[in-house]
């Protein structure tokens, strides 16, 4: 099954991968693409996805290697401490409510 048509913008998305587990530690830091959002019907089928995690995500890195992600690894309202991009993010929504 192909998720190419499901190519979200990466707002409210990281630019970069954020490996928060030791899972693929060696893409912190690249760039992703998110294709769309894991069904509870398909998180059923991934081993070692607990369901109560949810929501998960289809990113595909540059190279072309698809795989699935927890939010905090791919997006930006969920607070990691010292994450420089949440931190810009809340600065400027702080500075201008009305985007917010």
């Amino acid at each position: 099954m192909s998720l190419d048509h499901l190519a979200q913008p990466c707002l409210p998305y990281r630019t970069e991968f954020r490996a928060m587990f030791q899972q693929y530690r060696e893409r912190d830091g690249q760039p992703f693409t998110v294709l769309g959002e894991v069904s509870t019907e398909e998180a059923g089928e991934i081993e070692g996805v607990d369901l109560e995690a949810m929501p998960m995500y289809v990113i595909v890195f540059p190279d072309g290697h698809k795989t699935h992600a927890w939010p905090e690894e791919v997006r930006l309202d969920y607070y990691v401490p010292g994450d420089p991009e949440y931190e810009a993010m809340e600065r400027a929504a702080r500075a201008n409510p009305s985007l917010s």
